[in-house]
């Protein structure tokens, strides 16, 4: 009598404990993403890993430095800076110097640099107040 208690002690014990791993292995498997999900994100993985490895292998050229006119020993022409007028709007400036090299904004400014050290000075309506010939 007292062995068959065991036995059945034992057995119940071996169910719950079974049971609770059957149910805790199932929970983890309902938390998996399905297979063909995980396969799909590995997949991305692996181009993106690829596309680094490339840029990686084969940099883009980087751009070379070119000496400005002056440091080349060459002159700038200044003769169009000198033509320039207050007042002269964006499409007037462009027209005798050419696109700026760099633009920056300065509150409601803005400033338009030029090869060799020239800069013009625009107001907020993005006409001429001020400039500096190139060196």
């Amino acid at each position: 009598m007292k062995m068959s208690r065991q036995i059945i002690l034992v057995s119940v014990v071996v169910i719950v404990v079974a049971g609770s791993l059957l149910l805790a292995g199932g929970a983890v498997r309902t938390q998996e993403k399905p297979l063909e999900e995980r396969v799909a994100d590995l997949e991305k993985d692996v181009s993106a890993l690829y596309a680094r490895v490339e840029r990686l292998e084969h940099p883009k050229p980087r751009a070379q430095f070119v000496p400005s006119h002056t440091e080349q020993g060459l002159s700038i022409d200044k003769a169009p800076w000198r033509s320039l007028q207050k007042g002269m709007g964006k499409d007037e400036i462009r027209k005798v110097l050419g696109e700026p090299d760099r633009i920056d904004q300065l509150g409601t400014r803005e400033i338009w640099y030029y090869t060799g050290g020239g800069q013009i000075t625009l107001d907020e309506t993005g006409t001429a107040v001020s400039w500096s010939e190139p060196k």
